[in-house]
């Protein structure tokens, strides 16, 4: 399975039924009628799948009182302001890259004998507000030590969301050879937080997750490293974002450029451009899809 698979990953909730008073004329916004809606968010599973935990997903629940909250609440002429209204909400309320909303009236009023006329949006979240993790163990259970990472990292806060989880692949330790091989892997996050706080999520992370502290070049049980936040560029002594050696790294951009190619660094190169620009580097195998 490749990273792409994961990118096709959906939560459907099919048709739901209301009663609301919308529609052009003033009967149709003065007398309930059936409504339906459709709700496909495309966005990734795999957290959730390897945790079991709510928090790691979207909860059906509440696109359900989305949806009713609209359908039932002011009056919209246009079944695509209703559209809308809900994709908005949606994206205000979780974490996740697209998302097709239809929206249908029940026999509606145009003249004839008619089913139902509805519309279909499809919708995408702005990108600014991504984020690129790199994440790297070689002690005890290296994926173990990844996937219960990117969890922490996820369930800190509801104002963190994992999106997209690279490949895991296996690479030669650098800067100290005399060490097993890492398992890294890249992260894209969606997260209202500042890169300061952020950052500080994750050195917690670490700091919980590794039995003695952190040493330049020697084994870990995690490293987290911020690559990427926005278009940003931070240097005040504490933060340094873009990461000021990911351009030296394969074991970064293989598996950033697997799931964020197109991606640009603030230099202006595209991640897929600096990974074909490296030929010197570490050896990097895959490891798992």
């Amino acid at each position: 399975m490749s990273s792409s698979d994961h990118n096709n990953d959906r939560i459907i909730v099919q048709n739901m039924r209301f009663s609301g008073k919308h529609g052009v004329t003033k009967e149709e916004r003065s007398q309930a009628q059936g409504f339906g809606v459709d709700v496909e968010i495309v966005r990734n599973l795999q957290i959730a799948g390897h945790s079991d935990n709510l928090e790691s997903t979207v909860d059906y629940a509440r696109v359900h009182d989305i949806a009713r909250q609209v359908i039932e609440g002011e009056p919209y002429k246009l079944l695509e302001a209703i559209a809308e209204q809900i994709s908005r909400r949606l994206f205000e309320g979780f974490a996740f890259e697209e998302a097709i909303i239809r929206v249908w009236k029940n026999e509606p009023p145009l003249g004839g004998q008619v089913d139902y006329a509805g519309v279909q949006i499809h919708r995408f979240r702005p990108a600014d507000n991504r984020v690129y993790l790199s994440l790297g163990s070689n002690v005890g259970d290296r994926e173990e030590n990844i996937y219960r990472a990117l969890a922490l990292i996820e369930d800190a806060t509801p104002k963190v969301h994992v999106t997209q989880v690279s490949p895991i692949y296996e690479t030669e330790p650098v800067g100290n050879p005399n060490q097993g091989w890492f398992l890294n892997c890249c992260a894209e996050v969606q997260t209202e937080l500042s890169p300061a706080v952020f950052h500080e999520l994750t050195r917690a992370v670490e700091d919980e997750m590794n039995i003695e502290p952190k040493i330049k070049w020697q084994p870990r049980v995690i490293d987290v490293d911020i690559l990427l936040y926005g278009a940003r560029t931070i240097n005040n002594g504490n933060l340094t974002i873009p990461h000021e050696f990911m351009a030296e790294r394969a074991f970064v951009l293989q598996p950033l450029a697997d799931i964020a190619s197109d991606a640009k660094h603030p230099n202006g190169s595209s991640i897929g451009e600096m990974m074909s620009a490296l030929t010197d580097h570490e050896e990097v195998r895959l490891f798992k899809y």
